[in-house]
């Protein structure tokens, strides 16, 4: 493909594999009026003239006249442009004077050419694709790369010729605010299956526009407290996005829980009789409601399933579950495509005859990591994914990224090979933002070109709705068109076609500078909390202050809310980004004034203490302090419990091998009340002591630690009536006068409660899934 470079106000890079033409051209204006409308010209296939009339709408709705040819040719030196929607094949009956493109005979069926040429007065386009799925590709292509600024339409002049990489790009639409948000929370709407019914069947739109083929969805009815009562409300809504995604052709996945039916991590057993009669009841319920409308289902048994019991295990009886389910499907879709996930199941490839790489089960899954056992035997005399099991027309998703030794083996043994990626686009597990662009490139961008003929589909997750993190989905779909385009060029497309020409460079400024990954919530760079760092936060919300649409302005996309609301939480986020990091230089500046060294010294402990019915009668859960033990060392905790208490339990970290002994006394250096020994700690759980005492105060301690690394959790964040000892001293509080600043700092902090992060209690987010707050993140320096 080649470019030309058009002076537009914003430079608008295109999906580019060879460097761009030398050279400039005029910029490609789209002009239309009431007595010459944009001439759309189509060729004689319902697929052209149904892309003919989303383009017709398209431009009206941005105040630009067009109307559909079915018949006619070109006109030379016409006042208007004409876009041209067609296939080499009749495209000469349309354009006599254009040469047909040639495209490869490996090239997908979506590979397309969109020819942008810019004349005197008035524009050709040409959109020419392999097939009707290509038409469908370059009109996407079109809506991506326009600019409006308000006043006129324009597009960059050159030549297009694309081919996609991967053949079907799945976005997942997750839903985690399910759960995570509790009802009544202003932050509720990040919940898609709480929308209209309108809304959520225009939602498939918006990836289509995007460059996503597919969309993946899951109804896993026992994510969340979900009662009986509210599961009428869920389906129709996974029904209604199905039926939107078929508004605009794409691909439909199912991602379904094969063994959890009804609540996370709660299995039943394929081998058990009475069992597997309600999993079938369930799998035809299921194949019933949603078999007519999806073309492929996925079944995920690993995390938060795998039953062990009655002879299952992870190798054949998600093969079996599969297999069941795909029986089930096929009775109202004989069509119907399945794929089994390896997601969160290194079990499976144990079976491989060969030794793999598992590095794709990383980070979340080290010791699926270091999986070291292979070529296990396989019951029933059955060789490495035959079809014993399961049909050879299934295929195998790979967990979470590529991985070449298991593509390989995938592909070997003839099965179709695929992607199931998770914490790439999103994170499921915190609500709030996730902006995660450079990450989703680096993912993205390792695929070797071998990955082209081997891959099958890859999804790209996208877990809250209606929230500015939506540029990481444009990312990921782009760099499934194109893993070695530019982060920088998709980056600035997707803000120019999203808000404007006049407003995407400081859209792009808001973007860089709350980007932090899929990890932390806030970017924390080497210059953080720095003069420099500070400026440059202040000098981008300078930017943003010009951020201003013209009346009757319409995004390229179809957001589920105004473009303008982006740039509300964008702005919102910055404003108190550059709090938090104001209050890290002037805390900071205290510490230098008064010679204090600052350490990472814990005020509180990670534990808690519980009374019988499980309610907490003391307790510090916060936590970002890793506190080891080592040998001839005690760590602990004093603290007032206000009622009578059954448990006592802090959360310690260590590896299979490491141990350590939890006391409880009636104060530090007092009697001895409960204790216990442990002799395994995973790497991250609660260690607990049964016992029995009244309300008061008491004293929590670890020592005689076994193994190395092992130790607890701290928090810089002091509690009242809370102590923390090591080695029977106290720690030091921090001066009165850097406490006091640190309320100052938190109670200047900018009223922004339109951010998720400004505040996490209860009314905001469902306990156990929340995020630092902003003045929690003051209150830890």
């Amino acid at each position: 493909m080649t470019k030309n470079n058009i002076a537009l106000p914003l430079a608008i890079a295109v999906m580019s594999s060879l460097p761009a033409a030398a050279g400039t051209s005029p910029q490609a204006v789209i002009t239309g009026s009431v007595k010459q409308p944009v001439r759309i010209l189509c060729e004689q296939s319902p697929e052209a003239a149904k892309m003919g009339r989303y383009l017709r709408d398209f431009l009206k709705a941005r105040h630009c006249p067009a109307t559909v040819v079915l018949k006619g040719t070109l006109i030379p030196d016409s006042q208007a442009t004409q876009m041209v929607l067609a296939t080499p094949g009749s495209l000469p009956s349309l354009a006599s004077e254009v040469s047909v493109p040639k495209f490869a005979k490996a090239a997908r069926d979506e590979a397309f050419v969109l020819d942008v040429r810019a004349g005197k007065t008035s524009s050709t386009l040409l959109l020419i694709g392999k097939s009707p799925a290509g038409l469908r590709a370059a009109a996407s292509r079109f809506v991506c790369k326009l600019a409006n600024n308000g006043k006129q339409l324009s597009i960059d002049s050159g030549r297009e010729q694309v081919d996609p990489f991967i053949k079907r790009r799945l976005i997942f639409v997750g839903d985690p605010a399910r759960r995570q948000v509790p009802f009544g929370s202003p932050f509720k709407d990040a919940d898609y299956e709480t929308w209209s019914e309108a809304r959520i069947r225009a939602y498939p739109e918006l990836f289509w526009q995007f460059g996503f083929n597919g969309l993946q969805a899951g109804e896993y009815r026992g994510y969340g407290s979900v009662p009986d009562s509210d599961m009428p409300r869920i389906r129709k809504a996974l029904q209604t996005l199905y039926k939107g995604a078929g508004d605009y052709d794409l691909f439909r996945s199912m991602f379904i829980w094969g063994d959890c039916l009804f609540d996370e991590g709660v299995t039943y057993s394929w081998n058990n009789g009475t069992e597997r009669k309600i999993m079938r009841l369930y799998q035809k319920d299921i194949a019933r409601d949603f078999g007519p409308l999806i073309d492929h289902f996925i079944i995920h048994v690993g995390d938060p399933g795998g039953c062990s019991r009655d002879g299952c295990d992870l190798y054949k009886t998600p093969q079996d579950l599969t297999t069941s389910m795909l029986e089930q499907f096929r009775r109202y879709n004989p069509k119907m495509i399945g794929t089994l996930s390896t997601w969160a199941n290194s079990y499976f490839w144990r079976k491989s005859p060969v030794k793999l790489d598992m590095s794709n089960y990383g980070p979340m899954f080290p010791d699926m990591v270091a999986q070291k056992e292979f070529n296990e035997p396989i019951p029933s005399g059955a060789k490495f994914m035959d079809d014993h099991f399961l049909p050879m027309d299934v295929g195998i998703a790979m967990n979470r990224s590529y991985n070449e030794q298991q593509a390989d083996m995938i592909r070997s043994h003839n099965r179709p090979a695929s992607i199931w990626s998770w914490y790439i686009g999103d994170n499921e597990m915190l609500n709030t933002y996730w902006f995660t662009m450079q990450h989703t490139n680096n993912m993205l961008s390792a695929m070797p070109d071998k990955a082209r003929e081997q891959i099958d589909w890859e999804t790209h997750d996208l877990c809250w709705h209606g929230w500015p993190n939506i540029i990481s989905a444009y990312v990921g779909s782009q760099k499934l068109w194109n893993p070695r385009r530019p982060l920088i060029d998709i980056e600035r497309e997707f803000c120019v076609a999203s808000f404007g020409p006049q407003n995407a460079e400081a859209v792009l400024g808001l973007y860089h500078a709350v980007e932090s990954g899929w990890t932390q919530p806030i970017p924390t760079p080497e210059k953080w909390g720095t003069p420099e760092h500070n400026a440059y936060l202040t000098q981008v919300l300078q930017k943003a202050s010009s951020i201003k649409f013209p009346p009757n302005w319409k995004s390229n996309f179809a957001f589920p809310v105004p473009a303008q609301k982006y740039v509300e939480l964008l702005t919102a986020r910055v404003k108190l980004i550059r709090a938090v990091s104001q209050a890290q230089l002037a805390l900071d500046s205290l510490r230098k004034r008064h010679g204090i060294t600052k350490s990472n010294r814990a005020q509180t402990l990670y534990f808690k203490a519980e009374d019988s019915r499980g309610g907490e009668v003391a307790a510090a859960r916060n936590y970002e302090i890793s506190m080891p033990l080592q040998p001839g060392h005690t760590l602990g905790v004093s603290f007032n419990a206000i009622r009578d208490f059954q448990k006592a339990g802090i959360v310690s970290f260590g590896n299979p091998g490491c141990g350590m002994t939890l006391s409880l006394y009636d104060k530090q250096g007092g009697k001895l009340l409960a204790q216990k020994v442990f002799t395994s700690l995973p790497a991250e759980q609660w260690i607990t002591l049964d016992t029995d005492q009244p309300a008061g105060g008491y004293y929590l301690e670890v020592s005689d630690p076994t193994g190395v690394p092992t130790g607890v959790y701290g928090s810089a964040v002091a509690k009242e009536g809370v102590t923390v000892y090591t080695n029977g001293q106290a720690v030091p509080s921090e001066p009165a006068e850097l406490m006091q600043l640190k309320r100052k700092l938190i109670e200047e902090l900018p009223n922004l409660p339109i951010d998720p992060m400004w505040k996490m209690d209860r009314s905001i987010a469902n306990p156990g899934f929340t995020v630092p707050t902003f003045a929690e993140m003051i209150e830890r320096m």
